[in-house]
């Protein structure tokens, strides 16, 4: 692949595929945990339901070695999650190993990257996040998704973070 080929798509495009790269990931790695929860959360960046700073707050909160730091829920370290989901979520983290980690927040960080700026560099942090996570499939021996499957998401969109889709059309998991 081209990975120049993500400067013409949209900042939703581009967290689109990252999610179906973690999808891989945990499909290769975890295949008999329960993702549904998070995946549910993950894709809602691409159909609008959610406000982006929502979306990344919730998902701070839900990266394995943010929620993993606290050895019991107290309320005060938490604004977004629930007792019930800090229990459903640690339990999913057991025994995963950081490249699952360094995915999840490389996702939130290419939304963080452009939140409160305009995406003036056609994609170029978004990439490099891109590509760390590809190293990582790659070192894993995991196939990386189709990226043709988000180019419709166009850069000249919205001021490059694209026009709202269901992103759950490209889920593993999701239907």
């Amino acid at each position: 692949m081209n990975i120049n080929v993500f400067e013409k798509v949209s900042l939703k495009g581009c967290i689109a595929f990252t999610i179906m790269c973690f999808e891989k990931y945990v499909k290769h790695k975890y295949n008999k945990k329960n993702w549904v929860p998070l995946l549910d959360i993950l894709w809602k960046i691409t159909d609008g339901s959610i406000y982006w700073d929502d979306w990344a707050s919730k998902i701070c909160e839900l990266i394995p070695e943010n929620i993993l730091e606290f050895k019991e829920y107290r309320s005060e370290n938490f604004q977004e999650i629930t007792y019930d989901e800090y229990l459903f979520f640690t339990g999913l983290y057991k025994d995963t190993d950081n490249d699952l980690n360094l995915i999840l927040k490389s996702i939130y960080d290419i939304e963080e990257t452009y939140a409160f700026s305009n995406i003036d560099d056609n994609n170029k942090e978004a990439i490099e996040y891109i590509l760390k996570i590809l190293t990582i499939l790659k070192k894993n021996n995991i196939n990386e998704p189709n990226h043709e499957d988000i180019l419709f998401s166009k850069f000249s969109e919205n001021n490059g973070r694209g026009n709202n889709f269901d992103g759950k059309n490209f889920s593993l998991f999701l239907k």
